[in-house]
C-alpha cells in the first residue's frame, strides 16, 4: 500500500472552459494500467474523469453518487470514518465534504496509479488519506487489523464492467463496518448479476435494497444491522 503525497491542482484554461460549453475539449488522455483509455476533459466549464465508454468522476457519475449518498440517509453524527474503495477523481469525496464538512476522515483506496496521478493532477485528493492498493487487499488487511468504518462506499470499475464481491468479500466488508454503518455499492451490472450480489451480501448479515439511477446505474443500499 502505498500513501499518495498532495500536489498542486491544475485547472483549464479560461478559454477551454468557454469553448467546452459548445462541445467537451480533451485536455489530458493517458492509457490505464490495466490498458483502458482515460480522458481528463472539459466540458459546460467543468472538469470530468472519462474513459472511452463511461464516466469516472465529476459528470454523470457525480450525479449517481450524489443520489445514493442521499438515499443513504446518513446521520453527520455517526459519520467518523469513511472508506471509498476505487476512489477515482474522488466524486464522492467531495459530496460528502460539502454535506458533512471537511472533518471526515476519509481513506481513499485506488488500484490504478495513472488513476490517482490524474486525480491528483486535476481532481479531488482534498483532506482524503490516498492510498494506492488492490481493493481486496486492502480490505483483507482492514480486517486482520480490526479497522472499522461508518460509511463504505464501492465504486470499482474498469471501463463500464463493475467489481462483483464474491462470498467472502461480503463477509469482509459487514466485519469492518460499524453497527448501523452503511455502505453504498455503485455499479452498471444487469438485474440478475446486481441481485446475485444482494443475496450475497444479505448472506453476509448486512440489509440491502436496490436503487436505479439513470439508464444505466443499478445500486445497492446497505446497512450494517448489529
Amino acid at each position: 500500500m502505498m500513501p499518495v503525497a498532495p500536489k498542486d491542482i491544475k485547472k483549464a484554461p479560461f478559454w477551454k472552459r468557454v469553448l467546452s460549453y459548445a462541445w467537451p475539449l480533451v485536455l489530458e488522455r493517458r492509457k490505464g494500467v490495466l490498458g483502458h483509455e482515460l480522458e481528463v476533459l472539459v466540458y459546460h466549464g467543468k472538469l470530468h474523469l472519462d474513459t472511452r465508454e463511461v464516466n469516472y468522476s465529476f459528470g454523470d457519475l457525480h450525479a449517481v453518487m450524489k443520489a445514493g449518498l442521499n438515499k443513504l440517509k446518513l446521520d453527520p453524527s455517526n459519520l467518523e470514518s469513511v472508506l471509498i474503495l476505487g476512489y477515482g477523481g474522488g466524486s464522492a469525496a467531495q459530496i460528502l465534504h460539502e454535506k458533512f464538512g471537511t472533518d471526515t476522515a476519509i481513506i481513499g483506496v485506488e488500484k490504478d496509479a495513472v488513476v490517482m496521478e490524474l486525480c491528483q493532477r486535476w481532481f479531488y485528493p482534498h483532506g482524503v488519506k490516498l492510498l494506492q492498493a488492490d481493493v481486496a487487499e486492502y480490505l483483507e488487511r482492514a480486517v486482520a487489523q480490526q479497522w472499522s468504518y461508518s460509511l463504505i462506499i464501492s465504486d470499482v470499475f474498469v471501463d463500464a464492467d463493475s467489481l462483483a464481491w464474491t462470498e467472502e468479500q461480503w463477509g469482509q466488508l459487514a466485519k469492518i463496518l460499524v453497527p448501523e454503518g452503511r455502505m453504498l455499492f455503485n455499479s452498471m451490472m444487469g438485474e440478475k448479476e446486481l441481485n446475485e450480489q444482494k443475496c450475497l451480501a444479505e448472506q453476509a448479515g448486512l440489509d440491502a435494497q436496490i436503487f436505479e439511477h439513470g439508464e444505466s446505474n443499478r445500486l445497492l443500499l446497505l446497512r450494517q444491522k448489529n
